[in-house]
């Protein structure tokens, strides 16, 4: 009869919509009250010897006060990708100038729970719910933060250098003065290695992780996007611009033509060989797009750094004047041709207002204007777009 004993305990539970546990865990939890306060956890962290590997994944935590505890390696929520997980209920929790390193807080409900100046390092808040959290000052350095809901959260002045920001939503969240570093982990290859042999060496499996690695550019690329958007909702243009930059060049990054094939993979999927013509054609594509894209960055940093613009016309102005000397094609009616003469001769003709005295008497000296001319209306232009662009947003 134990058999029906606990196959009618199983129904009991399942009918007060309790979460089904593991059979070896289901001793454990029984002794234990699913309510937990901060009594109970300081109880708890010192039976288990201390926070590392303390499974509080079970248990209803909301609003506990637990600030400046140090719960290192604590387990608030764990799973798989199986799709199994577990987490506790951690809403409204404090957590505030407490150690969390390394701590999992997989599938955990962090709604409105206040984690301010706390330490977060390589914690992992995998899939977990943490809209209108505070993270004010956090430490979130190297940590997990994969398909994280931190809508409406405040991440003002926190550190998340090397933290894994893929999948995240950001949808209102104050992201004031954070702390990115100079590139996402998405960047370097040998660093998202790292990442998932840090968090998933166990249990990942090999076609998940190079999934990933192959897709990490456009990773990059919608990390950024969805950064420049909350900058923007908070009229934060400075960043705005740095994040917009920074998502071309990741974008930039898949149209190369030796990694869009990873990325376009079902326009290359009807030329498997380089004797079809149609593969030559999305080669030849590519790198246009590429080369394309690379010098809109390296002109105008993608309309967002009209200095670069005003550099380059400063090159033209110094290089076409030796130009036009060397090519002895440049006459003057005052007669001979001085420095000054050609450097003014090349910026009448970079602004397309000319001077009666100068003339181009050779076919080379002609050519070299026409071409300047052209340059000069191309970046006058330019630079018009990208200060319009940037007072626009001022």
């Amino acid at each position: 009869m134990s058999w029906l004993n606990s196959l009618r305990g199983l129904l009991q539970r399942s009918l007060q919509g309790e979460e089904s546990r593991h059979p070896a865990d289901e001793e454990r939890f029984d002794e234990r009250p699913r309510n937990l306060t901060r009594e109970d956890v300081l109880r708890l962290i010192e039976e288990n010897g201390g926070p590392e590997g303390l499974d509080l994944s079970a248990f209803d935590l909301a609003g506990v006060d637990l600030r400046g505890l140090n719960l290192r390696g604590i387990v608030f929520g764990r799973g798989d990708f199986s799709g199994v997980a577990e987490g506790a209920n951690l809403a409204a929790a404090a957590f505030s100038n407490s150690d969390l390193t390394r701590a999992s807080l997989i599938h955990t409900d962090l709604q409105d729970a206040s984690f301010w100046q706390a330490t977060l390092y390589e914690a992992t808040l995998y899939t977990a719910r943490a809209r209108n959290a505070s993270f004010g000052k956090a430490d979130l350095r190297r940590a997990d933060l994969y398909a994280c809901d931190l809508s409406g959260s405040n991440l003002w002045r926190a550190r998340l250098e090397g933290a894994n920001l893929a999948v995240a939503r950001l949808a209102d969240a104050l992201t004031t003065e954070i702390k990115l570093g100079a590139s996402l982990v998405q960047e370097h290859k040998e660093a998202y290695e790292e990442y998932f042999q840090r968090w998933y060496v166990d249990q990942l499996p090999i076609k998940y992780k190079e999934r990933h690695l192959a897709a990490r550019y456009q990773e990059a690329s919608e990390i950024y996007m969805n950064l420049k958007n909350s900058f923007l909702s908070h009229g934060r243009y400075k960043e705005a611009s740095w994040a917009y930059v920074k998502e071309r060049q990741m974008r930039r990054a898949t149209l190369a033509p030796w990694r869009a094939r990873l990325y376009f993979s079902e326009e290359f999927a009807r030329s498997q060989t380089i004797w079809s013509w149609r593969w030559w054609w999305l080669q030849f594509k590519y790198m246009l797009k590429w080369m394309l894209d690379w010098a809109a960055d390296l002109l105008c940093g993608y309309g967002e750094r009209p200095l670069r613009t005003v550099l380059w016309a400063g090159v033209v102005l110094l290089v076409f004047p030796l130009l036009y000397r060397v090519s002895n094609g440049v006459v003057s009616a005052a007669g001979a041709m001085s420095g000054l003469d050609y450097f003014n001769y090349s910026f009448g003709a970079f602004t397309t207002f000319g001077f009666d005295r100068f003339q181009a008497v050779t076919p080379l000296a002609q050519t070299l204007t026409s071409v300047e001319a052209l340059l000069g209306i191309s970046m006058l232009a330019l630079l018009m777009f990208t200060l319009g662009n940037r007072i626009s947003r001022s």
